[in-house]
């Protein structure tokens, strides 16, 4: 019997030990002549350990010549065995490029999507270079998955092509997928460029709600105060909570400083804290933004602080700051009154701390 033969045997072996033991000497001996049968093997193996065995193996053996065979895990009905193509194609970098661009005009949306992401894991200038083909697709989804990877890769070079699509497509998931592509890339001129086309002359007014929270996002990213300011006048507060932390998250200090300045703003910082419907993690930044706003009565510090203490842990954090912020004469009284009640070592340790600093 030829060594060859042996092997395929034993891959075919019932004994799970067997098969295992098989795929790892294929792999340490680099039997290139076995990536056919490790493929096949794949599609019909039961066992967890075994399969991912092949996998790795696949991974580290040139499997080139069996390019064809591979591909058609594409197709397979099984994600598992999609994913596991993807992977063992991007182990082979810019070998299986060549290959993949060769297939990628004439297959489904689906199929094309999966050499996406198989391009995308590869991320060579080779790989990046079919991708951008995918902005050109019928398919919208695939048009959108070829965005998305341009963004995550940080090609410049496909800036043009995508201002392009922001100006002339009316699919709004795809203006939405190339906005976020483009805040990926993060070059300020081009960021500029899309603003002008989302709203030309900052006309605020015509911009439609699904735009919104990538607008203000590089709104926030390129400090343009005014715009900010006439966008989140006209915009409900608890639907887009989120949105406008992500978007102050966004701003350098000095135009931090310039937004909080406005009474405007510090009414909308105020509502949202207070907002029970506004998930707790952002009323606990905003919390957090509001202990920064240097000229905000005592008294609404005190109040707002005051309420926060009848909220969940986290929010009883803040709470406890802008008591403290407060400098009010009731401060004290409060926090004491919270030890008597709470038993929660971290919040009771919190308001000790803040007693002292009080003194």
């Amino acid at each position: 019997m030829s060594l060859l033969k042996e092997f395929i045997e034993k891959l075919e072996s019932e004994e799970e030990d067997v098969r295992l033991i098989t795929v790892e000497d294929i792999v340490d001996n680099n039997m290139v002549e076995m990536v056919p049968y490790l493929i096949r093997r794949l599609t019909k193996e039961d066992s967890i350990i075994v399969k991912e065995t092949i996998v790795y193996a696949l991974k580290n053996l040139d499997c080139s010549g069996a390019y064809n065979q591979l591909f058609y895990l594409f197709k397979s009905p099984d994600a598992y065995l999609r994913n596991c193509a993807i992977g063992i194609f991007a182990s082979s970098g810019d070998r299986a490029v060549d290959f993949l661009s060769t297939r990628f005009e004439d297959e489904d949306k689906e199929v094309k999507k999966l050499i996406l992401d198989t391009l995308f894991e590869i991320g060579s200038k080779n790989a990046i270079l079919i991708i951008r083909r995918g902005l050109r697709d019928e398919a919208i989804n695939v048009k959108i998955t070829a965005v998305e990877y341009l963004g995550r890769l940080k090609d410049l070079d496909s800036i043009p092509d995508l201002l392009a699509i922001l100006e002339s497509s009316e699919h709004p998931m795809l203006i939405v997928s190339v906005i976020e592509a483009l805040l990926e890339i993060d070059d300020k001129k081009t960021l500029e460029k899309a603003l002008n086309i989302l709203i030309p002359d900052e006309d605020i007014g015509n911009l439609e709600p699904i735009y919104i929270p990538g607008v203000l996002k590089i709104l926030g990213r390129l400090g343009r105060i005014n715009s900010i300011l006439k966008l989140i006048e006209g915009i409900d507060v608890e639907t887009y909570a989120e949105e406008i932390i992500s978007m102050i998250e966004e701003l350098d200090e000095k135009s931090l400083v310039e937004l909080f300045a406005y009474p405007k703003v510090q009414g909308i910082m105020i509502e949202m804290v207070r907002n029970k419907n506004i998930d707790s993690p952002i009323r606990y930044k905003v919390g957090e933004y509001i202990s920064r706003i240097s000229n905000i009565p005592s008294e609404t510090l005190l109040d707002i602080g005051t309420s926060l203490l009848l909220e969940e842990d986290s929010l009883k954090v803040v709470g406890i700051n802008l008591i403290s912020l407060s400098k009010s004469r009731e401060a004290k009284k409060i926090l004491l009154e919270l030890l008597e009640y709470t038993d929660d070592e971290v919040i009771r340790k919190l308001c000790l701390d803040t007693l002292n600093s009080l003194e």
